[in-house]
C-alpha cells in the first residue's frame, strides 16, 4: 500500500472537533502517475459502521501527489439537534448522545485500464464531532480546544469552557469563589442574571473518560453573600456532549440532598466542572437569580443554539410589537347577468374575489439596558439557525428576520447597550 496520510484530525485525548469547521485530510500516494488513477475515499460514522455514508473518487491535485478531502459536509448529516431535555427541564446531567458522534475515514488507489481499488484501504484516526461550528477566524487559532474539559489532565485547568456565548466565567477555583464571594458576585465580576421562573441550560464537551464520574459542583449564596449550601451532580465518566438544567425549577426537582432548601433567599451561584478526583476542570461561572422580574410589559423567554453546540437563553423585557401579516391573492371570476329572459345585475355580483388569504405572525422585542460582554453574548441568536419562543403555549420556532448586520458597539464610557430583534412565526395559516 502506497497510501500516507499526511495530516488528520489527531486524537490526543480524543478531543471532540466542530462539525461546522472543516475536517480535513492531506493524503498522499506514490501511485499518482498510475493510469485513471484516483484516490477512493470511504467515510464511516460511527467509526464501527461497515457500511460507509458517503464514498468519494478524488482526483491528484496537478502536480503533486496528494488530495485534500474535507469531511465536515458529510459528517453533518449524522447529527440530530434537539431541545427535549431542555423544553421539559429535565434533571441532573444528561449525556446528549444525537450531538455527539466518532467517525473514521478510509483511503484507497483506484487504477487501471478498467479502474478498481487495489490492495486494502489506509484508515484514518478514530475521532469525534458534535454540533458546533466556530467563526474561522476563531476556529484557525485553535479556540475551539478552549471547550474541551480533559478528564487527562491531572491538576486544575481554570482556563476551559463551558458551551456558551456568555463570558460570565472567572479563571478562579470554585474554592476561591466561596472563600471570597463578595469579590466575584460584588460587581468586580460578569455575573449571568436569570430569573427564577426561566429555563436556562449549560453544557459541555467531556473529553475522554478519566476518573469515575464527571461532576458538576454547584454553591448558592444569599444577598448578602453568605453561603447558604452546597451541590453536585455527576453522571459515569464517558467521552459525551453533557448538559445540564440549572434553572431553578429544574434543580428544585432533583428533589433530594441539599437542594432542597433553595429559595428565594438565594440570590446568587455559581457552577464548575469536575472530574471525580477533584481536579476541577473548567473555569467557574457566576449567575445571579431575580426572583421577582418587574416589568410592566409582556416578556419573552428566548432560547438558540449557539455557536459552540449548546443552548443559551434570554429574557426580554422591554417594550414589544406583535403584528399580523396578510398576504392576498386575487382574482375576478366570470359570470353571465342573465337570469330566464331578464339582464339582472346585483351589488353582490361585484367580481373582485380574494381565493387565498395567509397569514403571518410578527413580533419586534427589545431587551433590557446590556452591558457589553451581554451584547456579545447574543450576537449567537441574530445568527442562530435554530431559535425557539418558549410561549405560553409550549416552546414556538421561530424565524428571526431582522436585524440582518449585528452591530459591535463599543462604548468606553458607560458600556451599556440594548438589542432590538424581529422574528416570524409562519405556520402556513389560511383563511376559509
Amino acid at each position: 500500500m502506497a497510501i500516507t496520510i499526511q495530516q488528520q484530525p489527531y486524537t490526543t485525548y480524543n478531543y471532540i472537533r466542530p462539525v461546522g469547521n472543516p475536517i480535513e485530510f492531506l493524503v498522499s500516494s506514490s501511485l499518482s502517475t498510475a493510469p485513471n488513477f484516483k484516490i477512493e475515499v470511504k467515510v464511516y460514522s460511527p467509526d464501527t459502521d461497515a457500511t460507509p455514508i458517503a464514498t468519494l473518487r478524488y482526483d491528484i491535485i496537478p502536480s503533486t501527489t496528494q488530495i485534500l478531502f474535507d469531511a465536515r459536509q458529510i459528517l453533518q448529516s449524522k447529527i440530530t439537534e434537539g431541545i427535549t431535555n431542555l423544553r421539559t427541564s429535565a434533571t441532573g446531567i444528561k449525556n446528549e448522545t444525537t450531538k455527539y458522534k466518532t467517525a473514521k475515514v478510509t483511503f484507497g488507489e483506484s487504477y487501471g485500464a478498467i479502474p478498481s481499488v487495489t490492495g486494502s484501504p489506509t484508515a484514518s484516526n478514530v475521532f469525534g464531532f458534535s454540533n458546533s461550528g466556530l467563526k474561522y477566524q476563531g476556529w484557525s487559532v485553535g479556540d475551539w480546544l478552549d471547550y474541551q474539559l480533559n478528564t487527562s489532565v491531572g491538576a486544575n485547568t481554570l482556563t476551559q469552557r463551558l458551551l456558551t456565548g456568555f463570558d460570565n466565567m472567572v479563571q478562579a477555583t470554585d474554592a476561591q469563589v466561596s472563600a471570597a464571594p463578595s469579590t466575584y458576585f460584588g460587581g468586580g465580576y460578569n455575573v449571568r442574571k436569570i430569573t427564577s421562573a426561566q429555563l436556562v441550560q449549560m453544557m459541555w464537551n467531556w473529553v475522554g473518560s478519566g476518573g469515575s464520574y464527571a461532576v458538576s459542583q454547584f454553591a448558592y449564596f444569599k444577598s448578602d453573600f453568605s453561603l447558604h449550601f452546597s451541590y453536585s451532580s455527576s453522571i459515569a465518566s464517558a467521552q459525551m456532549v453533557a448538559s445540564q438544567n440549572i434553572g431553578t425549577a429544574a434543580m428544585l426537582a432533583i428533589g433530594s440532598g441539599s437542594i432542597l432548601s433553595l429559595n428565594n433567599t438565594d440570590k446568587y451561584f455559581y457552577i464548575c466542572l469536575k472530574q471525580s478526583a477533584g481536579y476541577q476542570l473548567s473555569g467557574t461561572y457566576l449567575f445571579e437569580i431575580d426572583w421577582t422580574p418587574c416589568s410592566k410589559f409582556e416578556t419573552f423567554e428566548i432560547h438558540w443554539l449557539n455557536r459552540y453546540g449548546g443552548w443559551d437563553s434570554w429574557v426580554f423585557n422591554k417594550r414589544s410589537r406583535h403584528t399580523t401579516e396578510i398576504e392576498r391573492q386575487s382574482y375576478n371570476p366570470t359570470f353571465l347577468p342573465i337570469s330566464g329572459s331578464t339582464i339582472v345585475r346585483n351589488s353582490y355580483d361585484i367580481t373582485g374575489k380574494n381565493f387565498i388569504v395567509s397569514t403571518k405572525e410578527s413580533y419586534t422585542l427589545n431587551s433590557d439596558i446590556l452591558k457589553q460582554w451581554e451584547l456579545d453574548g447574543l450576537e449567537d441568536l441574530i445568527t442562530s439557525p435554530m431559535v425557539y419562543w418558549n410561549s405560553a403555549d409550549g416552546f414556538v420556532n421561530i424565524s428571526i428576520k431582522d436585524p440582518n448586520v449585528f452591530e459591535h458597539k463599543t462604548n468606553t464610557v458607560d458600556k451599556l447597550f440594548n438589542l432590538s430583534f424581529s422574528f416570524e412565526i409562519d405556520n402556513q395559516d389560511r383563511r376559509q
